[in-house]
């Protein structure tokens, strides 16, 4: 084929462009749409289509969430080990307690920034879990994620009762309840 002139516009079926995909969205519908057009009439390639949410994600089963816990559990207990060596020692009462106020604000403050930016723990992210809404937006925002942490230490102070809250129907613990969030398996189509 010839070059192309200076200034010769670029002909549509040419151009290969990927819309960037994030979040909760089909990357099928992405890639179709960034797929060159077999059509050899066709000059304008239209734009892609606008990503689509999949949908509401559906609420995520009791054993995912519990995998979840013992991963989000496993990381709260080595803050609180090197928490405490920091504050006089695992062996120490004093160490003890500072280590263990310690890790449980950081354990606050990381839920607090997972859960209104992303929606998720690091738990939940290795499980594929998400934290959203009642309306399925997994956004939380810093007002609901902050109802969800102090839910969290009211599950504690129920010495775990309202964890087994989740065992029934809506699969919500009282954080949950208490927040208007649940914890969702986000929908592959």
């Amino acid at each position: 084929a010839p070059p192309l002139a200076k200034d010769a516009p670029i002909p549509a079926e040419s151009v290969l462009s990927m819309p960037a995909v994030t979040g909760m969205y089909d990357l099928a519908d992405a890639a179709d749409a960034a797929a060159p057009s077999s059509d050899a009439a066709a000059v304008e390639t239209p734009p892609p289509a606008a990503r689509a949410p999949i949908g509401k994600p559906i609420p995520a089963g009791v054993g995912r969430r519990l995998v979840s816990w013992l991963i989000d559990g496993a990381w709260i207990g080595a803050l609180w080990y090197f928490a405490a060596g920091h504050f006089g020692g695992i062996d120490t009462p004093a160490g003890q307690q500072l280590g263990l106020f310690a890790a449980l604000m950081m354990t606050a403050v990381i839920c607090l920034i997972g859960w209104s930016i992303w929606g998720r723990t690091p738990g939940k992210l290795l499980t594929g879990l998400v934290v959203c809404a009642d309306d399925g937006n997994h956004r939380l925002g810093l007002l609901r994620a902050l109802l969800r942490v102090v839910g969290c230490a009211l599950d504690l102070l129920t010495l775990g009762i309202g964890l087994l809250m989740a065992l029934l129907g809506e699969h919500k613990a009282l954080h949950d309840r208490v927040a208007g969030t649940y914890v969702g398996m986000p929908r592959r189509s």
